[in-house]
């Protein structure tokens, strides 16, 4: 599941692994219909898919993605938590988002815990710039998780999005590329917006 060799001081932090794949059924019903659309473009076979299962996504069916060890179902997980907020995820999110294990599902860990919008999940987004902005050589989320403080600054009046301004520029001084902090910042708000507007439409409808 596009697994991310590195080391880090997080590496020891325990997250529950399931030791059975999950079945066809669960994955085309579950993960296939959503794995593969960003929230910045949402189309309306999206929306029918989600409205479709939006009773079935309980509790259980979160925790069973998020022990799935692949991208896509905890990518989905992550986002039906957010959707649906069940913040009783939240450490264990905020785990895989620190740990960083596989590829692709960091944005959406940060969707969920920008969402939740709590110490607790702030404290992993702030974990997580404060060791991943030291390693540039290491392409992950940081842009999406500077993106999720911006919005949490905005929604809540802090300013920690500034206190990390130096050591982002540290971190995009040492790349061969430049992120562009501004467009991340931007777009995070964009998905955060669409996230609320799925949840209005799925609910109406059910």
């Amino acid at each position: 599941g596009a697994t991310v060799v590195h080391t880090s001081p997080f590496s020891s932090i325990k997250v529950p692994t399931a030791d059975d794949m999950l079945s066809a059924e669960e994955c085309d019903k579950f993960v296939s219909p959503f794995y593969r659309v960003s929230l910045g473009s949402v189309d309306g076979q999206f929306v029918d898919s989600l409205k479709a299962i939006y009773e079935d996504i309980k509790p259980e069916t979160i925790e069973r993605l998020l022990t799935e060890y692949d991208w896509r179902p905890r990518l989905t997980a992550a986002f039906f938590a957010a959707l649906k907020g069940y913040k009783a995820f939240e450490d264990h999110i905020g785990r895989l988002l620190i740990r960083s294990d596989l590829c692709f599902a960091g944005k959406l860990y940060c969707v969920a815990l920008a969402e939740f919008n709590s110490p607790t999940g702030l404290g992993y987004l702030t974990k997580y710039l404060e060791y991943y902005l030291t390693r540039p050589e290491l392409d992950f989320d940081q842009g999406d998780a500077m993106g999720a403080v911006a919005y949490l600054d905005a929604k809540n009046g802090t300013r920690i999005f500034e206190s990390f301004q130096p050591l982002w520029n540290s971190y995009v001084k040492s790349k061969s590329w430049k992120p562009n902090l501004d467009r991340d910042v931007v777009r995070f708000a964009e998905e955060m917006q669409v996230l609320h507007e799925l949840s209005l439409q799925v609910q109406a409808n059910n």
